[in-house]
């Protein structure tokens, strides 16, 4: 609510002249309005600015990527998919710079999402090829989920170089709080190159407090420390995973963060089910296809791993979303073996 505040008050301070400003306040308003469950007014307001004829700089530009990410956090990506095509046509005219980076940060997400990795990947890796155009969480983002492709290709050598281009950038460039995303995407790769000692040490340091979730990561660090952990830690340490996943799913909830409450609740159900809490893995899990049915999500399912399958194949006969079951388990089929 302070954030809203502070953003209507910058929009009713700032001359309508400084439009770059105003797509910024405009963008974090609309932010703030969906966290407060205001999600049709959030989305008018910055569809109101995308419609408006008048030239308006970079602040357009801000506004499509806003609206977007918007559209991702709800777990819409049916209209996600939609405001892209509307945001290629725009950049496709635009002079502004970031036009283009901006598409391509925002448009592989969706593909990213239903697992369509190939998709994906061209969109990151023309985002990675400009980033020193673009805002660098957004080139960073997508940088970590192209390597993440990588790694579900089985290509482990160029992961590693595109964390270790990506890591050198972000030391250049002073980012010292993005640090904690890179050190997650390459304790995920560790694991698949099998080693587990590191990957573990990571996941056991590591202090989810530390680093606040936002909209705009792709990765997530705590879901990465609770996969590791329950695959190789201690029943304490998964214990204690538990209730930090239960205490961020009443947050998302709070919040309409719908995405993270389809991930926390896809991992709940390994972290319940390592516990021998075999009903609620699968109350979470059914929670988690509730919710990542309307959209078409399945990546959230498959990097849980193949812990998951026993339980949607347990799932998939129900009457209410057996061929979606179906789609989640036909991405684990996906799944490559690493090379190096």
């Amino acid at each position: 609510e302070h954030a809203l505040d502070l953003s209507k008050a910058a929009l009713q301070q700032l001359p309508a002249v400084v439009h770059d400003a105003r797509g910024v306040a405009a963008a974090f308003l609309a932010f703030s309005q969906v966290r407060l469950g205001q999600m049709d007014t959030a989305v008018s307001l910055l569809q109101t600015i995308i419609d408006d004829p008048t030239p308006l700089g970079p602040a357009k530009t801000q506004v499509y990527i806003g609206l977007s990410l918007i559209f991702h956090q709800a777990g819409e990506l049916h209209r996600l998919s939609q405001h892209c095509d509307y945001f290629s046509s725009f950049a496709a005219g635009s002079s502004e710079t970031n036009a283009i980076p901006g598409l391509n940060y925002v448009a592989g997400y969706p593909h990213y999402q239903r697992n369509d990795l190939t998709a994906a990947s061209r969109y990151f890796s023309t985002m990675v090829e400009l980033r020193y155009l673009s805002n660098f969480v957004a080139a960073l983002n997508t940088g970590i989920g192209l390597a993440r492709i990588f790694q579900v290709q089985g290509k482990l050598g160029k992961a590693q170089e595109l964390i270790h281009l990506l890591y050198e950038d972000t030391c250049r460039l002073q980012n010292t709080d993005l640090l904690p995303l890179l050190e997650s995407a390459q304790a995920e790769l560790q694991l698949a190159e099998g080693k587990t000692a590191p990957a573990l040490r990571w996941a056991q340091e590591f202090q989810p407090e530390s680093v606040q979730d936002n909209l705009f990561y792709l990765e997530v660090p705590f879901l990465t420390q609770a996969r590791i952990l329950v695959a190789h830690g201690s029943v304490a340490a998964v214990r204690a995973t538990s209730r930090h996943l239960e205490q961020r799913l009443a947050e998302m909830q709070r919040h309409h963060f719908t995405i993270r409450v389809i991930q926390i609740s896809s991992h709940l159900a390994l972290v319940y089910d390592r516990l021998k809490r075999s009903d609620d893995a699968l109350a979470s899990l059914r929670r988690a296809l509730t919710l990542g049915r309307p959209g078409g999500f399945v990546r959230p399912f498959v990097e849980c791993g193949p812990a998951l399958v026993p339980f949607l194949e347990q799932l998939r006969p129900e009457d209410t979303f057996p061929e979606y079951v179906s789609q989640v388990l036909a991405g684990f089929g996906a799944e490559v073996q690493p090379t190096a």
